[in-house]
């Protein structure tokens, strides 16, 4: 039986069996390439509290140099958790040398600062394994990012980070996926409607 959600799973798959085949060296190609033209988008500038995922997974798009510039320029950067009750929190960071292995094998603090107030974030990292023309993502699986989106305010930018071959024209969708504002890959920044 095909639907929306046995449609996402086989993408998902495709992309994720893909970026694990990719060797460390072209990983982190990427992650540099994505980072420069992040800190080369117009937006940068004048964002001061971010949150951004720390890649964990095999083949995930590298965000450590991003978040090295944003500490380094004096920039709140706050990271997600997933807790024991597989909820997600989330931890202001001040070191990149203060993470550790937790939950599913994700960096989590070792000493934790929690948020619990993310309205006056200015930008959004979001990860996913593909994503569309429209911003519209499918992830892994388990519905934080779409939750997390779904709660802030739309003043703070929803950017995507993906590789460059796992944009298509359009993924399925369902009522509660929420879409990102920007994509950014090696190739480059797809901005998406009027952003």
């Amino acid at each position: 039986m095909s639907g929306p959600e046995n449609d996402k799973r086989d993408l998902r798959k495709q992309a994720l069996d893909d970026r694990r085949c990719l060797s460390s060296h072209q990983v982190g190609t990427v992650g540099e390439a994505v980072a420069q033209h992040l800190l080369e988008c117009s937006h940068w500038p004048s964002a001061h509290r971010i949150h951004t995922y720390v890649d964990a997974l095999p083949g995930e798009i590298p965000t450590r140099d991003i978040i090295a510039a944003a500490l380094q320029t004096q920039r709140m950067v706050v990271i997600p958790v997933v807790g024991q009750d597989r909820g997600l929190r989330h931890h202001h960071m001040t070191d990149l040398d203060d993470l550790q292995r937790g939950l599913m094998n994700l960096w989590e603090p070792q000493d934790p600062r929690w948020i619990d107030d993310l309205t006056d974030l200015d930008l959004i990292l979001v990860p996913g394994a593909v994503f569309d023309k429209d911003g519209y993502r499918i992830g892994l699986g388990g519905g934080y990012y779409d939750r997390l989106l779904a709660d802030l305010p739309p003043t703070t930018l929803r950017i995507g980070i993906v590789y460059d071959a796992w944009v298509r024209d359009k993924v399925p969708r369902q009522s509660h996926d929420q879409p990102v504002d920007l994509i950014i890959t090696e190739k480059g920044i797809r901005f998406i409607g009027d952003r």
